[in-house]
């Protein structure tokens, strides 16, 4: 099983969510993003949060898909 963790829920982010958890093999375990609102939506099987450093610091976490905006992609 790959524990994946997905990183922001803008437009992509959730076709993401959709996705993995619907891949055989894949455990979707986290979901972050900065506004609280959009994690309203996440099945509460999955660990929530808004701090992607707890996401990094879980040694189970394998991938993690991370879904920008354009305008950020010069921040990387």
């Amino acid at each position: 099983m790959l524990n994946v963790a997905l990183i922001g829920l803008g437009y992509w982010g959730r076709n993401y969510l959709r996705v993995l958890q619907n891949i055989n093999g894949v455990k979707l375990s986290y979901v972050c993003d900065s506004n609280p609102e959009a994690l309203k939506d996440v099945p509460s099987n999955v660990k929530t949060t808004s701090d992607y450093e707890e996401i990094a610091k879980d040694e189970n976490i394998k991938a993690d898909p991370l879904e920008l905006i354009t305008k950020q992609l010069k921040y990387l």
